[in-house]
């Protein structure tokens, strides 16, 4: 069977969760394709404070940055991706509809987060580098991934860059919308801004064009402590990253890294 018939057909006997749909699509992609590692470690999230984008003006925020790391790379072109990715259940009565505008819950904080992309201060147990977000110009280092019913009652996935989604209002807990006509989008080849429809998104993200490149040191060490930590916490050898920007910054204690996080992790090289 191929991934799109597993998904449709193992996915009646996963419980309506962000978490849990994204566990079984992380099991699927380990079943139909090499270089896979998925990892959830239990522990508080890891808080960042930060200054909004949104309301400059107002004191600093603290809020999660985000529940999910994914992240790729290929040694074919010796790069690396990744985005900080907000999971999402959207709960509906039926179908919901894609066209021409989809909506989703969310909490407008997160969304200031990884739409405008600041400077991070660490404001909770893991100790995450300043310019995590900021320090790149890809805006897809932010976004959101969306399980929801859709055809047939069936459930399926949206991506989006957070900088593409609009807030419907100002209030804490907020509807996201997504104004879009095609099933994909990107800018010119560099990078996704949104896909609608898990096997899509699958393509792009293997296709290594999810996410912000990996360009420096501090945040490729960074990543590869987060592996290296995972792969600790359930008894099993890391997998190396061997490209220079993961390893020319890498300490080897990795007893700073207290808090819980989901990290996604695939050598798309292995899947050509």
């Amino acid at each position: 069977m191929s991934f799109l018939d597993d998904w449709k057909t193992g996915q009646t006997a996963v419980p309506k969760n962000e978490i849990k749909f994204f566990r079984f699509f992380a099991e699927l992609l380990s079943k139909h394709h090499k270089g896979v590692h998925y990892y959830e470690v239990h522990g508080n999230p890891g808080h960042v404070s930060f200054s909004s984008g949104l309301w400059p003006t107002k004191p600093p925020v603290t809020k999660e940055l985000g529940d999910l790391i994914i992240i790729t790379y290929d040694y074919g072109t010796m790069q690396a991706r990744y985005t900080i990715n907000q999971n999402k259940f959207q709960k509906t009565t039926g179908a919901q509809r894609v066209w021409p505008a989809f909506k989703f819950k969310a909490d407008i904080h997160q969304y200031d987060l990884l739409a405008y992309r600041p400077d991070v201060e660490v404001a909770g147990s893991i100790p995450f580098p300043q310019s995590i977000l900021s320090g790149t110009d890809y805006d897809s280092v932010g976004s959101y991934g969306v399980f929801y019913e859709g055809e047939g009652h069936l459930i399926d996935f949206i991506y989006s860059i957070a900088k593409w989604l609009s807030p419907q209002s100002y209030v804490n807990s907020c509807n996201l919308i997504l104004n879009t006509f095609q099933n994909e989008m990107s800018v010119a080849g560099r990078e996704t801004i949104c896909t609608v429809g898990i096997e899509t998104f699958l393509k792009h993200l293997l296709g290594m064009r999810v996410g912000a490149p990996v360009s420096t040191p501090e945040i490729g060490g960074f990543l590869n402590s987060l592996i290296r930590k995972a792969a600790e916490e359930v008894g099993e050898e890391p997998p190396v990253v061997d490209l220079p920007v993961f390893n020319e910054y890498v300490g080897d204690d990795n007893s700073a890294i207290g808090g819980g996080y989901r990290l996604l992790l695939i050598n798309v090289g292995d899947n050509a």
